[in-house]
């Protein structure tokens, strides 16, 4: 397992744990190379918007990247990288749905809480009705499982093929643990 030092904290991690960013083929910026697989020249920060803001403020990017007059806004990094994150849970949502490591539906997902499946994190829709929001936000709460707000009923629909879709419950296992760390990475950039 190849090691890296983040830019920022200067803590050295797993490679695997840290967001790896490169020069854009036209060298104009830097730019979020998520899964690892972007060619050049790579430098790493911890997936958090302290470590970026301090690589920033110490043109830690233009000295990793040899790159002296290239100009780098930490808005525009933590956007771009918000933007990889969200992009890689909706990937992930996507397996949980091809796995049937999901429950999908208010009904379903309801009767779910109440048997006590192990579910690990429930998807609620931004724009769901508060009132049959607050039922299912309830049954959460009381099971301590996570929630999380990010997409719309449509969006949520489209990665199972609905045309749109209000809850979804993640099946406790692998990839729910894999969708909470993405969900975490986010909070924290």
């Amino acid at each position: 397992m190849a090691e890296r030092t983040c830019l920022g904290c200067r803590k050295t991690c797993d490679q695997r744990d840290l967001v790896r960013f490169t020069l854009a083929p036209d060298g104009s910026k830097v730019v979020v190379d998520y899964r690892h697989k972007l060619p050049g020249r790579g430098v790493y920060t911890c997936a958090a918007r302290e470590c970026l803001q301090a690589a920033v403020k110490t043109r830690q990017f233009q000295w990793g990247l040899r790159t002296q007059t290239l100009q780098v806004d930490t808005e525009e990094l933590a956007a771009a990288l918000r933007a990889r994150i969200v992009q890689y849970i909706l990937a992930l949502l996507g397996m949980a749905r091809k796995m049937s490591a999901s429950v999908v539906g208010t009904r379903l997902v309801s009767q779910a809480l109440e048997k006590g499946e192990p579910l690990a994190l429930l998807f609620v829709a931004s724009d769901m009705s508060p009132n049959i929001a607050a039922k299912v936000l309830f049954q959460a709460e009381r099971l301590q499982i996570p929630v999380c707000r990010l997409y719309d009923k449509d969006a949520l629909g489209q990665i199972w093929g609905r045309s749109e879709s209000s809850v979804v419950a993640i099946r406790s296992g692998a990839l729910a643990q894999s969708l909470l760390k993405e969900l975490d990475k986010l909070d924290r950039v």
